[in-house]
């Protein structure tokens, strides 16, 4: 794990005060949180142009094989950046929720963690279906990043 100093604050959850607020069940997602977060800032995704994708797509010899590796690894890089916002946003509630309530602020306090409640349930409805749909397709979307995908099914016209 990586130390204090090249830990980026607004990831990192100080679990003795987060368990006097929210019970000491929310230590779990703090030390996942403290354990994951030296790792979420590293990726850097590249998405490609719309009409580039769609022209190298549309190529009769190898439009099918790109088609399938830019898009399911795109498709990918957005389930990946979902997740990572997810993360940070909710970690973000709780350090506030912890700020008013050490701060005195009820009213901060309750307004942190109805956010936090909202975000939540927003994070769910959203990214809920997510792993078990990839889990389900998996295989699929792995034949079609390694250029073995079915036939094609997509057109631009």
């Amino acid at each position: 794990m990586a130390n204090d100093s090249s830990r980026d604050p607004s990831l990192h959850l100080d679990i003795d005060r987060m368990t006097a607020i929210f019970g000491s069940r929310s230590a779990v997602y703090g030390r996942i949180v403290n354990d994951i977060a030296p790792d979420l800032t590293k990726d850097r995704y590249t998405f490609e142009e719309l009409a580039e994708f769609e022209r190298k797509s549309s190529d009769e010899v190898t439009g099918r094989e790109y088609f399938g590796r830019v898009y399911w690894t795109e498709m990918l890089y957005r389930a990946h950046m979902a997740s990572v916002a997810s993360v940070f946003r909710t970690t973000r509630w709780v350090n506030v929720a912890i700020r008013e309530y050490e701060a005195g602020s009820l009213y901060g306090c309750a307004s942190a963690c109805r956010s936090l409640i909202e975000s939540a349930g927003d994070i769910t409805h959203s990214l809920g279906p997510v792993p078990h749909t990839l889990a389900r397709i998996k295989d699929a979307v792995k034949a079609e990043i390694s250029g073995k995908g079915g036939r094609s099914r997509y057109s631009f016209r």
